[in-house]
Order: C-alpha cells, then structure tokens, then sequence
C-alpha cells in the first residue's frame, strides 16, 4: 500500500501544448510560477506562461505578453529571492546558446525579458543551476565545468569559472541547493552513459576540494529533477 496516497494530485490545468526541455522558476514575492520556453509538436517555443495556484481550477495557466528571444527550449532558470527577478541561462534554438537573461515580473508585460552582456564560458542545452540564497550568488554546472553567477558584480564581469570540476563530463542532470549547509548536490546525468552519481559541491572550501562523489542513485539515469526541502 502506498502509505502517502494523496502526495501527488492530478490538476485539472494543462500547457496550452505537451512540451518538453521547459524551465520554471518560482516567485516567492507573486507567489506563481513562469514556465520558460520548451519543444513541442510545433518545435521550439519562445512563450513564457504564468501558473497561478490561487487561481480557480483550469484556470491557473496563463499566457504572457513576454518573449524569449528566440524559440529555444532546454534551458535553466533559477530565482533570485533578493532581488526579486529571475535568470535564465543558456539552452538551444538551432544551437547551444550562451545567454544569460532577465526576467524581471516587476516590469510592465511585455518588456520583462533583459538581456545582458555576461555569457555563459560555455555554449550549451541543459545546464543545472542553484541559487545560494546565503551568498546571494547562482552556481551554473556546464558539462563538467563550475561555474559563479554574482549579480552583485559590474554587467559583464558577473560570472566566473571555479579550478574545480566533476568526475567526468555529462548533461541532463539536476542541481538542488541546501542553505543550511550551504552546499549543492547534483544529482545524476548523460555521460558516454547515464551515472548513478550524487555530487556535492561545497563552494567554501578550497579550490581543488570543493567537488566529491557523496553518494548514488538507485540506478544511472539522466533528465533528472530535483527540488530542496
């Protein structure tokens, strides 16, 4: 017997279309999610979608006036709950993209995507991200390179790689932050073949020292999810 029968819940609401390769973030501040491009039937897609929870059954998905700016899919976003915005790094349109976006809901609709000039040191579809709400910075993991997001910085001079990297390459793996610790785990991934590992990643120790294998999956597997409670 499943002893959490009413865990997960089938809602009434549906995308406008099955997509996949999607990212979300949540607002904390608006209290909805943005659901950020994704391929489909129709191919890529530069919609961005609200989803409202207080709002009555079918009726949570809405569509925004705002644009990605291309059709593209696969890339990563993460909120940043100090500032109240969110970014949006990387993907694929025709080919890997390097891009770091804004997406700031406090703008008028239609106007909320910012482009800046950091890029990503690494062109590539489904990178993992965390935001570190304690340093308020954002930790991007690209195949098997680290790399810091710090918004604090000059535009253009935001990001940084770190000397450390993962066991081996790989893609189509999740990332959750744990602020208490103030550590983040990755979660399994598409090397030459799929990897059972769990990675932490523990930005205050030393360079070299920041990357260990702390334990496996079940099973290698790739595409994973993972959110931190």
């Amino acid at each position: 017997d499943n002893p959490l029968p009413h865990v997960v819940t089938l809602l009434e609401d549906t995308l406008p279309s099955g997509k996949t390769g999607l990212s979300t973030v949540w607002d904390s501040k608006g209290k909805k999610a943005y659901i950020f491009g994704g391929f489909g039937k129709g191919g890529y897609t530069s919609q961005i979608l609200s989803f409202n929870p207080e709002e009555a059954n079918e009726n949570r998905v809405a569509s925004t006036l705002d644009e990605l700016p291309t059709k593209r899919g696969f890339t990563s976003a993460l909120w940043d709950s100090a500032r109240g915005i969110a970014y949006i790094f990387g993907g694929y349109d025709t080919t890997p993209l390097a891009e770091i976006l804004i997406f700031d809901p406090s703008q008028p609709e239609g106007s909320r995507i910012i482009p800046t000039a950091d890029t990503l040191p690494i062109a590539m579809a489904s990178p993992a991200s965390v935001w570190d709400d304690v340093n308020n910075v954002a930790y991007i993991f690209l195949g098997d390179s680290i790399v810091k997001f710090d918004p604090s910085q000059e535009e253009g001079m935001r990001i940084s790689l770190f000397a450390d990297s993962f066991p081996s390459y790989r893609s189509n793996f999740s990332a959750s932050f744990d602020s208490e610790r103030g550590v983040a785990f990755i979660y399994g991934g598409l090397a030459s073949s799929p990897t059972d590992e769990i990675v932490e990643f523990d930005p205050r120790k030393t360079e070299g020292q920041k990357v260990r294998i702390v334990n496996h999956l079940p099973s290698p597997r790739g595409r994973t999810a993972a959110i931190y409670d």
